[in-house]
């Protein structure tokens, strides 16, 4: 195994860092900034590796890796955002569409046409959080 390639590199503050595991065992491999640990994740999930050769050494300082290092890919994490974007647009675009419409409840068919999207995208929104949160549960 290598050490990290120099287009990789962070700076000098970023001490340890989550690189691709070079053996490609697994999805990410802890570089503590002198060597290759035993430290991996898959799929977000964290495990422990043990290395078969011995590391390349880095100059980087060394900090132990943490939980919160792999929480940030766990599954799920990118649902939330997401759903709430999209519930964000369904409301402009259903409140847009309802003042298009007149007081006497006829109205265009473009305001008819953008509450009806904006609806969607609420319903789409609704279920992205949901399946964000059950992903999020089963990971823990």
């Amino acid at each position: 195994m290598t050490a990290p390639s120099s287009s990789s590199m962070k700076p000098a503050a970023d001490i340890g860092r989550w690189e691709t595991d070079p053996s490609g065992r697994y999805e990410l491999r802890w570089w503590d900034g002198t060597s290759w640990t035993e430290h991996v994740a898959q799929a977000g999930q964290p495990h422990v590796d043990p290395l078969g050769t011995a590391p390349t050494p880095d100059p980087s300082p060394v900090r132990p890796p943490s939980s919160t290092d792999v929480e940030l890919r766990r599954p799920g994490s990118r649902a939330l955002p997401w759903g709430a974007g999209l519930g964000a647009v369904g409301v402009i675009l259903a409140i847009i569409g309802n003042g298009m419409q007149s007081e006497d409840g006829s109205g265009s068919l473009a305001g008819g046409l953008l509450m009806g999207i904006g609806g969607w995208l609420i319903i789409a929104a609704v279920i992205t959080v949901i399946v964000g949160l059950v992903a999020r549960s089963r990971s823990r």
